[in-house]
């Protein structure tokens, strides 16, 4: 029988307390692989990467320009995030605001060589190194994370985020992050043990730690789930969903847990969110199931009664709805792309 409950539990009001963490952990980073760029000027890149990315200055400056909008600099210990990979965007990185010459793009440098794989005994590793020029006092150095998440079609924390993000060295206060950007980039070993877990967990971090900043800050151009986790009624729904995903949650409920009448509750979670509360309920518990299908943690009976359907055709059918296909499909999908990402194959053809 399905666990579902007529009423929230007596520890909801801790998970209140802690909305973010549980949003948090829900970003669950499967693989990721470590670049280690130096670039030297002159150079202009056109790069079209579909996975995520976050990538720190560590010496040097950096710009960026995103489909013709004004570029954005980059200085040491400014972090870069892509948290949708580009999106088919048209995106330059150069040494000048002004993008000089004609962009190179980033296939072609596989191509050519400069974007090598890093070996230790004799193995291929997940880090890679690019490096144009020769160094010299102007070099641009970072630290990139490119990483792979197990919802790959991200869900509505993801989803929430603008397409480029800008995290500014006074914002990264992290003891994390503050370890990433100045450690010394030779001083890394992919060929020690748990790298590869290291590497992932770190790639968490910074996605972590930007998720919480942005929704900190409160920045939002339109209704979001962002901005809803600012609204200290809405976050109470929020977290009554996130607490309790297979509970059969009426808007009443919904509205009681936020103080507020049905009627104003269900227009304010529209308007500040961006979607219904049935809407949002159903994206929250694909996302979930997505992670657990991915990861190999659940079966489809487990779902379907953790998730809060009363059946499994039920939960599939509401998968396939959501997902265009079935959860079995999305299984074999997503063993058959297990193991470290590889760069080359992620990058689109010019």
């Amino acid at each position: 029988m399905p666990k579902l409950r007529s009423s929230p539990p007596p520890e909801e009001t801790f998970f209140e307390a802690d909305v973010m963490g549980a949003v948090l952990s829900s970003l669950r980073v499967s693989a990721a692989n470590i670049a280690l760029f130096s670039f030297t000027p002159p150079y202009t890149l056109r790069v079209r990467q579909h996975l995520p990315l976050v990538l720190t200055v560590t010496q040097g400056v950096l710009w960026l320009r995103c489909a013709g909008q004004p570029a954005l600099r980059f200085g040491p210990g400014d972090t870069l995030i892509l948290p949708r990979g580009f999106q088919g965007a048209d995106i330059l990185v150069s040494h000048h605001p002004d993008m000089p010459g004609q962009p190179v793009g980033t296939d072609r440098l596989w191509e050519r060589g400069d974007f090598q794989m890093v070996e230790a005994n004799g193995r291929d590793t997940p880090m890679r190194r690019l490096t144009l020029g020769d160094e010299g006092p102007d070099t641009m150095k970072a630290i990139t994370f490119l990483f792979d998440l197990h919802d790959r079609l991200f869900g509505p924390i993801i989803d929430s985020l603008p397409l480029v993000m800008r995290l500014p060295a006074s914002q990264t206060g992290d003891n994390i992050l503050r370890f990433f950007t100045a450690m010394d980039l030779a001083d890394i070993g992919p060929d020690q043990p748990g790298f590869r877990y290291l590497s992932a967990q770190a790639a968490h971090m910074f996605l972590a730690h930007v998720v919480r900043s942005f929704a900190k800050d409160g920045i939002t151009d339109g209704p979001s789930w962002m901005r809803g986790l600012s609204d200290s009624k809405i976050t109470k729904a929020v977290a009554a969903i996130h607490a309790n995903p297979g509970m059969r949650w009426s808007v009443g409920q919904l509205a009681a847990h936020s103080a507020m009448s049905r009627a104003a509750f269900a227009q304010r979670f529209s308007e500040t969110m961006g979607t219904s509360p049935a809407d949002y309920m159903r994206a929250w518990r694909m996302h979930l199931a997505r992670v657990a299908l991915s990861k190999g943690d659940a079966s489809i009976a487990d779902l379907a009664d953790t998730l809060g359907y009363t059946t499994e055709a039920g939960f599939r059918d509401a998968f396939r709805k959501s997902c265009g296909m079935s959860p079995s499909e999305f299984a074999r999908n997503a063993q058959n792309r297990t193991g470290h990402t590889r760069p080359e194959n992620n990058l689109e053809n010019n």
